[in-house]
């Protein structure tokens, strides 16, 4: 579907989601066309949101309506009305925003996304060892959050180092509530479990 929508190797896709299941094959996605992925914090305001979006240089947005009393949809309306249509003078590079869920808005949907990439073929796989895997946005304490790059092989061997050292067993399942945006759910929950074919049992909140 990404690939349908015009998503090709080297561009960097937005994704605003919170602990949901979708947000693991759409990442997988990403890295598949060997375009880059920027997991961003919802807990974001809109000025947050708007410099990320545009420092970035984002071609596409996957957001979630809306979430703990923060709405997304709105935060675009005032940052850049238009946006449903394409590319905007906010944000130039911005060619399409995806919703989670279904409004009365004319931007896609992710179902639809889906739709569009039923029955198709993904191109070969570009991606290299060195090429972009993953931009993470500082809590930006002392001035704007700041982008940090970490390449394939930087999360793979992340990943299955902390997978070894801490003597993972073959099928473990781990439950967290450590959001997916962040380096530690979305590389010691997510790609550490696959190096044992584990599982993850994602969190919204922490409740004890």
């Amino acid at each position: 579907g990404l690939a349908q929508i015009g998503v090709k190797a080297g561009d960097r896709v937005a994704l605003l989601m919170a602990n949901y299941a979708e947000f693991v094959p759409l990442a997988y996605a990403v890295w598949r066309l060997g375009a880059t992925l920027i997991p961003m914090n919802f807990a974001f305001r809109a000025n947050e949101l708007g410099y990320v979006l545009k420092q970035s240089g984002a071609r596409v947005l996957i957001t979630m309506n809306d979430f703990r009393g923060l709405d997304y949809v709105g935060m675009l309306d005032q940052l850049a009305p238009g946006w449903e249509r394409g590319a905007t003078a906010a944000f130039p590079n911005l060619k399409a925003v995806v919703l989670f869920s279904a409004t009365s808005r004319a931007a896609m949907t992710t179902d639809q996304l889906l739709a569009k990439g039923q029955g198709k073929t993904a191109p070969p796989n570009p991606a290299q060892p060195d090429d972009p895997a993953v931009i993470m946005y500082t809590s930006g304490t002392t001035g704007l959050p700041k982008g940090v790059l970490q390449s394939h092989d930087n999360v793979l061997r992340i990943s299955y180092a902390l997978a070894y050292h801490q003597a993972y067993r073959e099928g473990r399942r781990t439950l967290f509530s450590l959001p997916l945006y962040h380096a530690f759910g979305l590389v010691v929950g997510v790609l550490a479990s696959t190096w044992v074919g584990g599982a993850i049992v994602p969190q919204m909140i922490f409740d004890p």
